[in-house]
């Protein structure tokens, strides 16, 4: 069975064969792990040398490793998939039909990055997931600390964890369910750039969500960071959500949304003004359950 908008996809990559198609979109997941083990690995790599140089360096880089690899590859991810707004005028000028082709690897490997430094962003840097602890643990006492429970540095909850883990799972199973269905929606071509290129073969998503919010995908995937606030609610956890929102912000209003106003005009303009970008009214969460549950 072939995901959602497997064929408009193929249908505008025109040297491709269908198994170089999918093999471009298993480049995103592929990536998208590559990023995530590679992040974990440096993550744990001064405490790791630490172990076999008595290096001072170390210590005090260790704490802002977390912050530099989220940077990195949510920020420079979403900054590489833009490469496909960017690069649009001159490619289709150069050869309108190949123009999109052009730049699909780096549309993927860019969103792959960018989910591969989310999902590694979800995880506790003091520790292994769970509170499994190694031999390597932090070199840094600020490490550590950002590391930390904001909820025990404060008001010292013995049980705080349990609180932390049943809202941050609440709050990501809506984001994968609003993700998911969206994706399912709206199709790989959409969520790929392929109709920034060409306009007159996109076809209207018609449904509800988009009558609530603009963008229930990236809101999707806003949800998957403030998880990650809940699941640990450590000063790490909010630069990581942080830094997720401005990388998307820029993306969406900056990038997005210019080229949309550019294709629809006044219309979007107004849709513009009517609905909002991510933020659902809470009197409108009836209809994103119905939505996640694909009703």
């Amino acid at each position: 069975m072939k995901m959602p908008g497997f064929e408009g996809l193929k249908a505008h990559l025109p040297d491709y064969n269908e198994a170089k198609v999918k093999l471009l979109v298993a480049r995103l997941p592929g990536i998208m792990l590559l990023v995530f083990t590679f992040s974990f690995l440096l993550d744990y790599s001064c405490r790791f040398i630490y172990q076999l140089i008595d290096l001072p360096l170390l210590i005090s880089i260790e704490p802002l490793v977390p912050i530099i690899i989220s940077t990195l590859f949510v920020f420079g991810g979403t900054q590489i998939a833009q490469i496909g707004f960017r690069r649009k005028d001159k490619l289709i000028k150069e050869d309108r039909q190949r123009a999109y082709q052009k730049v699909a690897k780096s549309v993927f490997n860019g969103i792959g990055m960018a989910f591969g430094g989310l999902l590694y962003a979800m995880l506790p840097h003091s520790s292994l997931p769970f509170g499994i602890t190694t031999t390597f643990s932090p070199i840094n006492d600020l490490t550590a600390k950002f590391s930390e429970s904001l909820l025990i540095t404060w008001f010292g909850f013995s049980w705080e964890i349990y609180f932390r883990y049943v809202i941050g799972i609440i709050v990501l199973a809506v984001a994968l369910g609003t993700a998911i269905r969206a994706l399912k929606e709206f199709g790989v071509d959409n969520a790929t750039l392929v109709y920034v290129y060409y306009p007159e073969s996109s076809k209207i998503v018609k449904n509800d969500i988009y009558s609530i919010v603009r963008h229930p995908m990236y809101m999707g995937v806003i949800l998957i960071s403030l998880s990650g606030v809940f699941l640990h609610f450590s000063v790490y956890s909010f630069i990581h959500f942080l830094i997720t929102v401005l990388a998307f912000a820029y993306h969406i209003f900056i990038m997005e949304e210019r080229e949309l106003t550019e294709r629809f005009g006044s219309s979007y303009q107004k849709y513009q003004k009517e609905v909002p970008a991510l933020i659902i009214r809470p009197r409108n969460w009836g209809k994103l359950f119905k939505f996640i549950f694909g009703r």
